[in-house]
């Protein structure tokens, strides 16, 4: 049962996928303004206890807004906090998302699915990109 929700949820086995984030709010902090390159190597699966992974996702600043864009979905995203310390929070129809972490060190990601009461938890680090070659 805990395959076919993982496989029904979509992003969640997924090796790559983009998150952009907010432009509008830059605060002239690295995390906002220069958005994020986060690497997860942990996935707890709900009560099914946890695994490793390679789920990344890159946050960047985009057209004035924030928008969470991953293999399967784009999906806005709404700063709770921003700088070193930050929180993004990404809502859909079913899901809520939170990232949260303190750049260079930990991040976690969390998932709640309310189609099947599932929640999944990321663990990893976010940095800020290097130069993008603007």
């Amino acid at each position: 049962m805990a395959d076919k929700r993982r496989r029904d949820m979509g992003i969640f086995k997924h090796k790559e996928a983009l998150v952009l984030v907010l432009g509008g709010l830059m605060l002239g902090h690295a995390a906002s303004a220069e958005g994020l390159v986060c690497a997860f190597e942990t996935e707890c699966f709900d009560t099914d206890g946890c695994s490793e992974t390679d789920y990344t996702l890159e946050i960047v600043a985009r057209d004035g807004g924030a928008v969470m864009i991953d293999v399967s979905e784009e999906l806005i995203a709404e700063p709770v906090r921003e700088g070193d310390r930050f929180a993004w929070l990404v809502r859909s129809d079913s899901t809520v998302r939170l990232l949260a972490g303190t750049v260079g060190e930990s991040a976690r990601l969390t998932v709640m699915d309310a189609t099947g009461a599932v929640a999944i938890t990321y663990a990893g680090s976010c940095v800020v990109p290097a130069d993008k070659g603007e």
